[in-house]
């Protein structure tokens, strides 16, 4: 079990055998993004094109909108931490 930020961020950067759904990676994304750089801006930066990147804007966004940043490190712990119990990671 991960007991901090930093070594859970290590866990999910170099662990590449550490699969987890589109809508898990993007909640990984948003707590990651709230954490390390606040609140999301108000228009996303991304172009039109670019879908990858508007999803991740728009999970960051939603998180902006139901989450304070001084919480976002604890949330990203607790949820490394139950996604490596749900994919049998120690």
């Amino acid at each position: 079990m991960l007991t901090n930020f930093e070594n859970a961020v290590h866990f999910v950067t170099t662990n590449k055998s550490f699969h987890v759904d589109d809508e898990e990676r993007l909640m990984i994304y948003a707590f990651y993004k709230l954490a390390t750089v606040g609140k999301a801006p108000n228009n996303c930066p991304c172009h039109s094109w670019d879908v990858k990147g508007t999803m991740k804007y728009n999970a960051w966004k939603e998180f902006s909108l139901n989450y304070e940043c001084e919480q976002a490190k604890e949330l990203y712990v607790k949820l490394v931490n139950t996604l490596m119990n749900k994919y049998n990671f120690r």
